[in-house]
């Protein structure tokens, strides 16, 4: 019995998961992703159809004892952090490999199971900018650079570098006045060694290119082309980017990111073709808003999903990750079961700066955030809400005064530091609150909104017009948040997330709902 017919949207995956690596094994997918400065670091998504993503682990649940980190005074490393994976399987060990923006080392992990762990950790001194790793036979080799490429011979199973092994470079591309070719992903097919760079030139159509080079031999010399140029008519943003991979059938695709603004760097599946000993991606040079393709549905567990927090055990489900690493005594959701506590730790003065913001991604074209506030343990001077979470950012919560009043507050920041808010006296311990995002024809707009009962519901403040900027490099994210202005030990309560998507969000017309990715869930 042959598979039925899949058709499926372009980007794959509505929602942020930038710098994908992708491997396969049997039967089963494999991708990885930047996870920048959120914790825990560097998501694993599983898939059997390359269509239908869930959460299969994280590689760190933590990045250590690093103050930066840990949001400490004056110190913060949003836009930093865990960039670029490289995801490889040799010899029955599953490899991970990234280089940390703040951090002049590169971290490879290892492991036999990848969904279950556990990690071991290695790291190799220096800086190797978009790092891959190859392995051929009993040899291993980290390829890396921007502008020109280098090649490093590792020990057999990664873990350090092989003393009087090959370092050199590895090629130079060509200069351009933008961003040199970076993003290395290097493969040894049919005899071929394939080495997939993006660029992206302030000249011509002024967009990112994806660029792939080839030769023979791994040390020889490496001849090159643009094997993709093409937007998908989103603006004038590229697409490129990311890891290739087969199918047990033959066929070949590349899953590449395309910047879509607000929401973040999206997965696009791409169709790729060999010929003449080169890839050749796309149809007729573009890459499809459908693509049809012979797989059985999965049914899989939400990337994206509501939470009741009625949890046994201090532990969160996968689809949640913090701002930095968590303070594990300012949380809780055993404290008050059915609920999410956050306890203030160091007074701070605007979101950004508060640890134990607890996120979740956002879902174009359209979604909606919902959430339940118990406002009793709050002190004067507290803050608590729901977030549209990125470097200017906006919220709709509750504030405490001096006098231990309460207002619902909309604030919205800007990039330059600049604030507003509007505020309302409210006279009730809790409060229905929600977001409404739009992303659909670039409108990357937020509504915010509060209610009594949780049916009636009232808008305050402004429209807010969401952007993306390079100081966090993520997408929006939705966030839980509580923090003290003046002193600490105040706590919020939230009952739960609840997350509605419209109808257009369906990925393909073949599952049933129930079978889509971003269903929504309890998960507990």
């Amino acid at each position: 019995m042959s598979a039925p017919k899949m058709l499926l949207q372009n980007p794959v995956l509505p929602i942020d998961f930038p710098d994908p690596d992708i491997i396969r094994m049997g039967y089963t997918y494999y991708m990885a992703s930047s996870s920048l400065h959120f914790t825990p670091g560097v998501p694993v998504l599983r898939s059997k159809n390359l269509a239908n993503w869930e959460n299969a682990s994280y590689v760190c649940r933590s990045f250590g004892n690093d103050l930066n980190y840990e949001l400490a005074p004056g110190r913060t490393l949003y836009g930093w952090g865990i960039q670029a994976p490289s995801l490889r399987h040799h010899n029955g060990v599953f490899y991970l490999c990234f280089n940390a923006r703040s951090r002049q080392a590169t971290t490879i992990f290892r492991t036999t199971n990848i969904e279950t762990g556990p990690w071991e950790k290695s790291t190799i001194p220096g800086h190797h900018h978009d790092p891959s790793l190859l392995f051929l036979g009993d040899c291993c080799f980290l390829v890396y650079g921007q502008g020109t490429i280098y090649i490093k011979e590792l020990l057999a199973d990664a873990s350090a570098v092989k003393p009087n092994g090959v370092d050199q470079i590895l090629l130079t591309t060509p200069r351009v006045n933008g961003l040199n070719c970076e993003g290395s992903h290097i493969y040894h097919i049919n005899g071929m060694f394939y080495l997939f760079l993006s660029q992206w030139p302030c000249a011509g159509n002024n967009r990112l290119l994806q660029w792939c080079y080839r030769s023979p031999t791994l040390l020889g010399h490496y001849e090159g082309r643009v094997v993709l140029d093409d937007a998908m008519g989103y603006r004038n943003n590229g697409i490129a980017r990311g890891g290739i991979v087969d199918t047990p059938a033959g066929d070949w695709f590349a899953l590449f990111t395309q910047d879509r603004e607000a929401v973040g760097h999206c997965p696009v599946l791409v169709p790729l073709y060999w010929q003449d000993g080169w890839p050749v991606l796309g149809e007729g040079g573009h890459v499809p808003a459908q693509l049809e393709l012979p797989c059985w549905p999965q049914k899989t567990t939400p990337l994206v999903a509501s939470d009741d927090f009625d949890y046994n055990t201090n532990r969160l489900g996968p689809m949640w990750q913090w701002n930095h690493n968590p303070d594990p005594q300012r949380w809780s959701v055993t404290q008050r079961r059915g609920h999410l506590r956050l306890i203030n730790g160091e007074v701070v003065h605007e979101l950004s700066l508060a640890r134990n913001v607890l996120t979740q991604k956002t879902v174009a074209p359209h979604c909606t955030f919902e959430t339940r506030l118990d406002s009793a343990g709050m002190q004067p001077g507290d803050v608590a809400g729901l977030a549209a979470f990125q470097s200017q950012y906006a919220f709709i919560g509750l504030a405490v005064d001096k006098r231990g009043a309460r207002q619902v507050v909309a604030k919205t920041r800007s990039k330059a530091g600049g604030s507003s808010e509007m505020r309302e006296a409210y006279r009730r311990e809790t409060i229905h609150l929600r977001i409404d995002y739009d992303f659909s024809a670039y409108a990357d707009s937020a509504r915010f909104f509060f209610s009594v009962d949780g049916r009636s519901w009232k808008r305050l403040g402004e429209i807010f017009h969401m952007r993306c900027t390079n100081d966090h490099f993520a997408g929006y994210r939705t966030g839980l948040f509580s923090y003290a202005t003046q002193t600490e030990g105040g706590h919020a309560d939230f009952d739960y997330l609840r997350i509605r998507y419209g109808q257009e969000q369906a990925n393909t017309v073949t599952i049933p709902q129930d079978r889509l990715w971003f269903a929504s869930s309890r998960a507990r």
